[in-house]
């Protein structure tokens, strides 16, 4: 029977492997695309079905949210006697990858000809919202669930949420009347910030709970 621990060993190692490929993978695939900016353009618009990358991206992002998922229930199963902040914490995930990673992969950003919102975008956006709106609270989680008294990355966790909180207003800025405004122009790079942001969050508890840094009992 393989142990619980190399489940969560295994689920943890894929799902860091995909957040890195995904990384360069957008930056990559951004770079073929002709007039396409990582600083003024959106991750959503290289899904979108007038990318050429339409559909790699499209798969990527659901194979990415997959893992996402993976890992979540992982947590819940190798942690399941431990108290209800890591299911809280498990389910945080799950719902990231099934709002940001389903979401994003199966519902396109598409506009139609008069630059409005399709029923597929409006449904993206708002899926992509309730993905951000569970990864986003995540980093606070990270000290409630340490169980060594080491100060070192006390603050991490409170740097990672007003980061994660300030790139994401900023990104909202999209939104604003005034669309060549420097905020709402580079809404691609404050997008990109709360990815990374996000991410590193991800990388970070994918390591310590896969590592046994929290208290479990077999």
């Amino acid at each position: 029977m393989i142990k619980k621990t190399m489940i969560l060993k295994v689920s943890a190692g894929l799902m860091v492997s995909c957040l890195i490929i995904d990384i360069i993978l957008t930056v990559y695939v951004g770079s073929t695309i002709p007039n396409y900016s990582q600083l003024t353009c959106t991750l959503s618009s290289l899904g979108a079905s007038r990318s050429p990358a339409s559909n790699l991206m499209s798969y990527w992002w659901i194979f990415l949210g997959l893992t996402q998922v993976i890992f979540g229930f992982t947590i819940m199963f190798y942690y399941q006697f431990q108290s209800k902040k890591f299911k809280t914490t498990a389910l945080l995930i799950i719902i990231y990858g099934i709002g940001e990673g389903f979401g994003s992969g199966i519902f396109k950003a598409n506009f139609t000809p008069e630059n409005t919102l399709t029923t597929s975008a409006i449904v993206h956006d708002i899926l992509g919202g309730i993905g951000i709106a569970a990864i986003l609270p995540l980093p606070l989680f990270i000290n409630q669930l340490k169980t060594n008294t080491s100060t070192k990355l006390n603050k991490y966790p409170q740097i990672a949420f007003i980061i994660g909180l300030m790139s994401l207003l900023l990104f909202l800025g999209r939104y604003a009347e005034n669309q060549n405004g420097l905020i709402a122009v580079y809404k691609g790079l404050w997008q990109r910030i709360f990815v990374l942001n996000s991410y590193i969050v991800l990388l970070y508890m994918a390591y310590t709970l896969s590592n046994d840094r929290y208290k479990h009992h077999e």
